[in-house]
């Protein structure tokens, strides 16, 4: 059975959905890149790996989630993080994608206004 994680020190939960791994824990990716944007909490040390391992298809099908969700209730703060963790130069090539699964105005906007000051690959 695949459980949630439940808070920051929650370090059970997080190793059972690394182990379980792709695609099994394909419904809690987004939940893992949340968790992996907060690298002082124990469970950000299981998950950020794990979030930073996936092929490109698979991280930019969670992220688009991820921010969708985010921007959805106004937090721009934790897309910021998200990418600033995420997306380097080297992984540039996620912003298309990202922008074409999350087939959502807002996520396209906050890359645009990101882009216009600099702020990505």
């Amino acid at each position: 059975m695949t459980k949630e994680i439940k808070d920051k020190f929650d370090t059970d939960a997080a190793e059972h959905l690394v182990i379980i791994g792709y695609p099994d824990n394909k419904e809690y990716l987004p939940d893992l890149v949340f968790w992996s944007c907060f690298p002082n909490d124990p469970v950000c040390w299981i998950t950020y790996p794990y979030i930073n391992s996936l092929k490109d298809e698979i991280l930019a099908e969670a992220m688009a989630k991820f921010m969708t969700f985010h921007l959805g209730i106004g937090q721009e703060d934790m897309v910021e993080t998200a990418c600033a963790f995420f997306i380097f130069e080297e992984r540039s090539n996620l912003i298309p994608m990202i922008i074409s699964l999350a087939n959502c105005r807002k996520v396209s906007e906050w890359f645009d206004a990101a882009n216009r000051a600099g702020n990505t690959g």
